[in-house]
């Protein structure tokens, strides 16, 4: 069963028309659609841009590669279509090509029949190509589930075409279908565990429950995936418990006995993390609403000290808040107490990373520079209010 990716690669050279390889027809669209009706084939667009470094490598190795030049040549009616210039721009639209590359193959009624958006090296794109072909492509499978085939080897394939043609949401349904269906298989194959740590997100399924009661198994399994897990689990029971939280427009509200009842509901299921959860939850409604009181009690048990659920981002986000909106001195001031605790952990867990390199290894540049705006946003909160 083959799980499908895309990879993109930059070059820097540019050229966006072939001097070999692929035949790509100077035709308008509607021209390019009869002569494919007319051949008996499928039409082909490479959707491009100018400025689309992946997109320039298609055009300059893969489209010039013989092999997969061959292939496309007696397979399809070939168009490159700039997305940003004449017909491209209503094109753009009409197949609602939202990425670069993409690249379409369109039956004789002007419908997609197979997309797949990205680039990668001639022989895995030929792979794709062909095993899309061969299947009988998106609207082949589609036709299939529509009419309640639902074996498991169809759902694997059906669910690896829908991700190889960007459709992550339709895949994401047929997966969640897949392991209602058959979750213990979890336990015996990697495919299905993929499938969960990607789409799986129901806290109150037997699918997610029988992932939490064989969760030190999974780890053992693959421990690769150990951290990739427990996130997954972790962040699962975060997002159900942000529905309790209403807010809309300057109002703000909470269900205080759903959220009671979720709290009691995950402390059941052996969640460490159940009751700050439940304070992450309120605290944001507290900063909303400016009860600055209950916000610091609570903030005392989220910030003041180190955890898995006051993390960089919330305690950002709260001191922004703060920062805003509260004139009350000590709650300025206990918030930029809890922004130079969080900066002081950052510089600590730093040198002990350091320490730990291998020599001639630097440390990764992380992506949010926390340490710097916790700085900031602290020194900001200490200064006297006009």
């Amino acid at each position: 069963m083959l799980f499908l990716a895309v990879q993109l690669y930059a070059q820097t050279s540019d050229s966006s028309k072939n001097t070999s390889g692929i035949n790509f027809r100077e035709l308008s669209f509607s021209e390019a659609l009869k002569a494919a009706k007319e051949e008996n084939k499928l039409l082909f667009v490479d959707c491009y841009t100018t400025w689309c470094g992946p997109c320039k490598m298609l055009s300059n190795v893969v489209f010039k590669d013989s092999a997969f030049a061959a292939y496309f040549n007696s397979r399809f009616v070939n168009l490159k279509m700039d997305m940003e210039k004449g017909e491209g721009i209503d094109l753009k639209k009409r197949y609602e090509v939202r990425a670069f590359p993409t690249l379409l193959f369109i039956n004789a009624e002007g419908e997609v029949a197979y997309r797949l958006v990205g680039a990668s090296d001639a022989k895995s794109l030929l792979k794709n190509v062909q095993t899309l072909i061969d299947s009988g492509g998106l609207s082949s499978f589609d036709k299939k589930y529509e009419s309640g085939q639902r074996d498991s080897t169809f759902m694997g394939q059906y669910i690896d075409i829908l991700i190889s043609t960007n459709n992550d949401a339709k895949a994401q349904q047929v997966a969640v279908e897949l392991l209602n269906s058959a979750y213990k298989n979890i336990l015996h194959s990697k495919y299905y565990y993929y499938l969960f740590l990607r789409y799986y997100n129901d806290v109150k399924s037997s699918v997610f429950k029988f992932v939490v009661q064989n969760k030190e198994q999974l780890c053992q399994q693959y421990p690769e995936e150990k951290f990739q897990l427990e996130n997954k689990i972790y962040f699962s029971w975060l997002s159900f418990a942000k529905q309790y939280l209403h807010k809309e427009g300057d109002s703000c509200t909470v269900d205080e006995s759903g959220l009671s009842d979720y709290v009691k509901y995950m402390t059941n299921n052996g969640v460490k993390e159940a009751k700050l959860i439940g304070e992450k939850i309120l605290i944001q409604r507290d900063a909303l609403t400016n009860d600055w009181k209950s916000f610091a009690i609570r903030g005392k048990k989220l910030f003041a000290k180190q955890n898995k659920v006051g993390d960089n981002r919330t305690l950002l986000s709260m001191a922004d808040i703060v920062y805003k909106s509260c004139s009350d001195s000590k709650v300025r001031q206990l918030t930029a107490s809890w922004c130079e605790r969080a900066r002081k952990d950052l510089i600590d867990a730093e040198e002990k990373a350091k320490k730990n390199l291998a020599k001639g290894t630097i440390l990764a540049t992380p992506m949010v520079d926390y340490k710097g705006k916790f700085e900031a946003i602290s020194a900001d909160l200490r200064k006297p209010m006009l």
